[in-house]
């Protein structure tokens, strides 16, 4: 879009019913411009940034390369190896869900009717790394803070989208991700599903990392940030997240 086009729809912003379809590129109609005017930049760039789609394929290429060297080292030989991705915004990207809310409070009814359509696409790059797992022996674990209620159709869109996994771990009862973690490592996490080690793990949340919280943001050159980029693989997300409620200075 040219200055012009961008002009309009600043001026939008303040006179929501001014007839601006004609006045922009592309020839978008009225509605598409309300949209643009009410879309937020951190909703827009997750949406339309050229940048976002460059980060997720390129943490995911990283991974891949790390993992493929982790591999070719002997150093997963003779155990049960795998990953554990956080779902949201790390392997499905629910942007379009957000859109759709138009500012809106978040509401969980109408969450869990957006998760049963399976309509969320892949965030860039998950397909391709979840599937070089596979080919390198090792498992597939998506545990995720999504409620049990939507089990069926968090892995029916995961299956649609071609994401292999060998076991979806969601939230019963506000439960932390810690445990379930934990039974994947120890056995329990699935019937017929080995015991395995979960050597990377990912996610858009601090908490999708063992013991880590927002804490770690006040520790500066902290030892706990050598675990990114080796075990530890996190996804960016302006829009929601622990991070929200930090203090702002």
């Amino acid at each position: 879009m040219n200055r012009a086009g961008a002009a309009v729809l600043l001026l939008l912003g303040v006179c929501s019913r001014v007839p601006v379809a004609a006045s922009l590129d592309g020839g978008i109609s009225e509605l598409q411009a309300e949209e643009w005017a009410s879309m937020p930049n951190d909703l827009h760039w997750m949406r339309n940034a050229a940048e976002y789609q460059a980060m997720t394929r390129q943490l995911y290429a990283s991974a891949t390369k790390v993992l493929e060297e982790r591999v070719a080292s002997g150093e997963f030989e003779g155990k049960q190896w795998g990953v554990a991705l956080d779902a949201d915004e790390t392997v499905l990207d629910n942007s379009l869900e957000a859109k759709e809310r138009r500012g809106a409070d978040f509401d969980m009814d109408l969450w869990h009717d957006w998760c049963r359509r399976e309509e969320a696409p892949a965030v860039p790059g998950s397909v391709a790394f979840t599937r070089r797992v596979k080919e390198l022996g090792g498992k597939v674990a998506i545990v995720s803070n999504r409620s049990v209620v939507v089990q069926e159709s968090t892995e029916a869109n995961l299956i649609k989208l071609g994401v292999p996994f060998d076991v979806v771990l969601l939230m019963e009862d506000d439960d932390e991700k810690e445990p379930r973690w934990e039974r994947v490592e120890s056995g329990n996490a699935k019937a017929g599903l080995e015991a395995f080690e979960i050597v990377m793990f990912f996610g858009d949340n601090i908490t999708d990392f063992p013991g880590l919280t927002q804490d770690l943001a006040k520790e500066g050159e902290s030892s706990a940030f050598s675990d990114f980029g080796y075990k530890y693989f996190v996804f960016p997300n302006p829009v929601y997240g622990s991070w929200a409620t930090n203090a702002k200075f």
